[in-house]
């Protein structure tokens, strides 16, 4: 019996995203585009995720199992998931270490490793892959082996066994890799999703509750920050600025746009001055970038993804201050989900679930912990 794809599942303090991706028939015009079977969104009680943490396993597992039967055709319900690790919990970055015989670089990667990795390596759990289009830096990503235990131990009583727990930082560098315009691209990765391009890039992950900040090279990670800004922060920063209540600056938000202000428009003012660490922290990973990556792997653009990706005019105001190109991530067409009669919607805060849908798909590019 052909067993369903496995599910993504994206878990983030306020709400879960539950996806099926399918690969379509190779024969179709573009190649081995996925398809996505089946999108769940749901809000999550407060309290259950914390900062990433799993602080109420049972209740959580609960919901999840209860989600999925009721959402998913028995047909197309899978035994599998994969799973992203909190971005806030984790810790990524890149060692350099030369090219040389096979042991001798596998004690230089593990010397590398524990100097840079700020957490006990004995209760760490530590992947390590090559990254794209370099034969000397090696992407490192760690995390807590307790916090690996309890997201494995979640899914265990949801009824389902993770093929992968990955970063989401490893997530969304797949969706964008994919999803890019592949035309005039130097490096690639053959999988059995295609050929994927790289082209180093810088992607803002802007979330309700935080901001991931990553270079990517296609779906290698070469390093991530997260940023203290999130969407409630930019709203609470309007309702300070205009001493309004959270729902009127709310709406505030929604209708500013960044690209068409004045000095005297207050709502403007509030957002550009909430968005600084972003841009600070922007600096931050180009600087790193630029003293331990070589110039081929420098980022040239910027990929916003996330819910807050949809600020009017964002784009204008990190190119302004960044000097980088702008673009929006978009799911492409054939695997966007849609509803017949009703106009297309933003996907951008689709990116993370996306990528964790193409790692279950391609194995390749996978990295379990």
């Amino acid at each position: 019996m052909l067993i369903p794809s496995p599910y993504a599942m994206d878990i983030g303090d306020r709400t879960v995203k539950v996806a099926q991706l399918v690969p379509q028939p190779r024969w179709r015009a573009g190649g081995p585009m996925p398809r996505m079977r089946f999108l769940i969104e749901r809000d999550l009680e407060e309290g259950w995720v914390t900062r990433g943490a799993i602080a109420d396993l049972v209740p959580l597992a609960t919901f999840l199992r209860r989600v999925i039967h009721e959402r998913v055709p028995s047909l197309s319900r899978s035994p599998f998931v994969v799973a992203s690790l909190p971005e806030q919990r984790m810790f990524c970055t890149t060692v350099t270490v030369a090219d040389r015989a096979k042991a001798e670089r596998g004690a230089a990667l593990h010397r590398a490793v524990r100097e840079v990795v700020p957490l006990d390596i004995q209760h760490a759990t530590v992947a390590t892959t090559p990254l794209l289009g370099t034969t000397d830096h090696v992407a490192v990503a760690a995390a807590p082996t307790a916090l690996v235990e309890t997201y494995a131990g979640l899914f265990e009583r949801v009824g389902l066994t993770p093929i992968a727990l990955v970063t989401e930082s490893e997530a969304l560098a797949h969706a964008v890799a994919f999803a890019t315009d592949r035309n005039g691209s130097q490096t690639t990765r053959h999988s059995s999703l295609g050929t994927l391009h790289s082209s180093p890039v810088l992607i803002l992950d802007l979330g309700a509750t935080r901001t991931g900040a990553i270079i990517a090279n296609g779906p290698s990670v070469a390093a991530s920050i997260t940023i203290p800004v999130s969407g409630q922060q930019l709203t609470a920063a309007i309702a300070a600025k205009l001493r309004i209540d959270p729902a009127a600056a709310e709406r505030a938000k929604r209708s500013a746009d960044l690209s068409r202000t004045s000095p005297d428009d207050p709502t403007a003012t509030a957002l550009m001055q909430a968005l600084e660490p972003i841009i600070a922290g922007i600096a931050s990973l180009r600087a790193f970038a630029l003293h331990h990556l070589s110039t081929s792997l420098q980022p040239t653009r910027i990929v916003l993804t996330g819910g807050g990706s949809g600020l009017a005019g964002l784009d204008t105001f990190l190119h302004a201050r960044c000097k980088l190109d702008v673009t929006t991530f978009a799911l492409p067409t054939s695997t966007a989900p849609s509803v017949p009669g009703r106009p297309a919607v933003p996907t951008s805060h689709l990116a993370l679930v996306f990528g964790l849908g193409l790692m279950a798909l391609d194995p390749v590019g996978t990295v379990t912990t």
